[in-house]
């Protein structure tokens, strides 16, 4: 039995049914139920009737944690000032109050207004309110999935509703519409969560989808284990590759098509793909300086040539001995004539490959974006302004 205040109050705090453990005295002291209450809403559950039924406590509680509306007193929970007066305080209490209060419009329309998507707890005859239905799609388009348009006119409710939702027909029978969901998604992904089940269970369709938005993955279930679903989708939209499955994470198809779209993709890929030289390869065909900035084949001397190749500048990452590999170096300065300063101290003072280097361009003609210094007495080098590639001037 815990009798002390400080005990009771820090063993609630954690684990608000620990009011059981409290003594009678306690349980029956109004201020020390009031103080709880402000801290841990859901004491409310625990407390005798009479504090359920107590409206300063009750109002601190359900401040604290809305949730626990539903421990009030039936006459809390009916009554309508009191529950107005919780609304303006921003709690949200449609779940837990009475039923007529539920098909109250006076309580239901603001507070659909501030969650829309607790349209669900309304009275039926709300439900399928229209002004109630807009009001709740205006803060949450999600809330039509609670609406009941039963009895009301199919065109009245697309009229109404389509400045809300663009996508409004989805939900009165042209979600089975394949061209029509189609040219949905195309101007919203989320067209795709309206479309009827057998659309979205047809892979020709998921297929057709992804073409259109490859961020349509995100929703396609099953589909995401779907490796040519998941390609074509990647190829749409780089940015669907964050929902393949774990299976197909480890794929090395799927790792290279990541890569080539966006090469600082590789630091995302399973280990054994992470140091995989084919895939450091093909990123550096796309981006030689992301690709040895992010991957751990920055001293693998294919992968370094290839960014070289693909940027001169990226030899400015290049580790393990590649800055002193001649033809690493003429292949960066071939690109990026600057890009002589990354080269290795012993190259730079080497008379015959510096004529090499002259043939292909003169290293002491520092362009204007870049300003380096060489130390004659180390290796390092000191970039005292920012690299860019000429070919951005």
């Amino acid at each position: 039995m815990i009798t002390d205040r400080k005990e009771a109050r820090i063993r609630i705090r954690d684990y608000a049914d620990d009011f059981n453990e409290c003594s009678e005295a306690l349980k029956n002291d109004r201020d020390f139920v009031l103080d709880l209450a402000k801290i841990v809403g859901m004491v409310l559950e625990y407390v005798k009737s009479d504090f359920q039924d107590d409206e300063e406590i009750v109002f601190a509680a359900v401040k604290e944690y809305s949730n626990a509306m539903q421990f009030a007193s039936d006459r809390l929970k009916d009554d309508k000032e009191f529950t107005s007066q919780l609304l303006g305080e921003g709690c949200y209490v449609l779940h837990g109050i009475s039923s007529s209060l539920k098909d109250d419009e006076s309580i239901v329309l603001p507070h659909v207004q501030k969650w829309g998507i607790s349209l669900r707890h309304a009275s039926d005859r709300l439900r399928g309110n229209l002004d109630i239905i807009k009001a709740a799609m205006m803060q949450d388009k999600n809330a039509i999935e609670y609406a009941i348009f039963d009895d009301l006119d199919r065109e009245t409710c697309i009229q109404t509703l389509i400045e809300v939702d663009p996508f409004v027909e989805l939900h009165f029978g042209k979600n089975d519409d394949e061209d029509f969901v189609l040219d949905s998604i195309r101007k919203s992904t989320d067209a795709f969560w309206n479309a009827s089940e057998r659309l979205k269970k047809s892979r020709d369709f998921v297929m057709a989808a992804v073409k259109v938005d490859g961020l349509v993955l995100a929703y396609t279930g099953e589909f995401k284990k779907d490796k040519f679903i998941v390609l074509r989708a990647g190829q749409q939209n780089p940015g669907a590759f964050e929902y393949l499955s774990a299976e197909l994470s480890k794929d090395r198809d799927i790792a290279i098509a990541r890569v080539e779209n966006n090469p600082r993709s590789i630091g995302k890929l399973d280990e054994e793909l992470y140091r995989d030289e084919g895939i450091a390869v093909a990123a550096a065909r796309v981006d030689g300086i992301v690709t040895l900035e992010v991957s751990p084949l920055d001293c693998n001397e294919r992968v370094v040539m290839t960014a070289v190749k693909q940027n001169g500048a990226a030899l400015r990452h290049a580790r393990g001995g590649t800055r002193d590999i001649e033809d690493i170096v003429l292949a960066a300065v071939a690109d990026y004539k600057d890009a002589i300063v990354y080269a290795s101290e012993r190259l730079r003072k080497d008379p015959d490959f510096m004529e090499k280097v002259s043939k292909i361009s003169n290293p002491t003609e520092v362009s204007e974006a870049t300003i380096f210094k060489l130390d004659e007495n180390t290796e390092a080098i000191q970039n005292t302004a920012t690299i860019r590639n000429p070919k951005d001037l």
